[in-house]
């Protein structure tokens, strides 16, 4: 990645890295991501943006996890884990508090209207 000055990845994971290298993907992707090099998954690109975007702007890792609102029916609980049910799943988090100059940054520079979540 350094020597083609490769910022992130979107990999084509299951289970051709399993089956090829003998290797889980999300422990490489997980590893890339810590040293502020995003990797997502199922060749997620748009998720790899999102990741991107997050570390830019709070300087810290990010990650793409699998979102699924299936907590036993209750709204305000989510799993996150792969692929329960066959909802659209990808979301990228990060721990720093970052939402509000995202949303101004997407809004302003790019024209996207842009929902951000009360709480």
């Amino acid at each position: 990645m350094a020597a083609n000055e490769i910022q992130a990845t979107a990999l084509q994971c299951w289970s051709s890295l399993q089956l090829n290298y003998g290797v889980n993907a999300c422990t490489i992707m997980s590893m890339m991501s810590e040293q502020l090099l995003p990797s997502a998954c199922e060749v997620d690109i748009v998720g790899v943006l999102a990741m991107y975007a997050l570390q830019l702007a709070s300087g810290t890792p990010s990650a793409l996890v699998d979102w699924n609102n299936n907590y036993a029916g209750d709204p305000d609980k989510c799993v996150f884990f792969h692929c329960k049910q066959g909802f659209e799943h990808h979301v990228a988090m990060t721990r720093a508090h970052v939402a509000d100059v995202l949303k101004e940054a997407f809004e302003t520079y790019l024209g996207w209207e842009t929902y951000q979540h009360p709480g």
